[in-house]
């Protein structure tokens, strides 16, 4: 399946290309700073930014903005030891793994009992941790996952009040991510 989008500058909303590609290119596209890309219709290929309808263009940074939220926070997580791996799949449930040592940590403390957890960090370097450190590396995942579904929340609202394509080409949904 065949999707198409337009690539432009977010300050001006001028085009700069056009394309079409594999679906999900859009999703994954890394550009360079200050420009945006959008997928649109077969039918809105051949429009002027300004005439493709408002709402497809919504769809379309909403979507973009989902997949850059779950690449956030599966991309590793900031703690005060260092990164941790964050990515929740099937096969490396990494946030499972994490509140689960978590709540480990939190037991062992109120029944004063020993606790040791070794830890393999993103960089895959080993690190032991106590009942204390745990809880933050824990507390610092969650903040980070926190701060993922907030910037969400607020381009969402962005592209929710704009009332044309200029202002909704104007949000810039590629900064303002938390990061390692």
């Amino acid at each position: 399946m065949s999707e198409y989008f337009i690539t432009y500058e977010i300050a001006s909303g001028e085009e700069r290309w056009r394309g079409s590609g594999e679906a999900g290119v859009t999703a994954i596209q890394k550009l360079p700073v200050g420009f945006g890309i959008v997928e649109v219709s077969a039918a809105s290929f051949s429009l002027g930014l300004e005439d493709i309808p408002v709402t497809e263009i919504r769809d379309a940074l909403w979507r973009q903005i989902k997949a850059r939220r779950a690449a956030v926070i599966d991309g590793g997580a900031p703690t005060p030891f260092g990164p941790v791996d964050s990515c929740e799949t099937e096969e490396v449930p990494a946030r499972t793994n994490i509140m689960g040592a978590v709540l480990a940590a939190v037991i062992a403390k109120m029944a004063d009992a020993p606790f040791a957890k070794t830890w393999t960090m993103l960089d895959n370097s080993v690190q032991t941790f106590g009942a204390d450190e745990m809880i933050a590396v824990g507390l610092a995942v969650m903040a980070h996952v926190n701060a993922a579904h907030d910037r969400a929340r607020d381009l969402r609202a962005a592209i929710d009040a704009a009332e044309d394509a200029a202002t909704l080409l104007q949000i810039d949904i590629a900064s303002g991510w938390p990061s390692l």
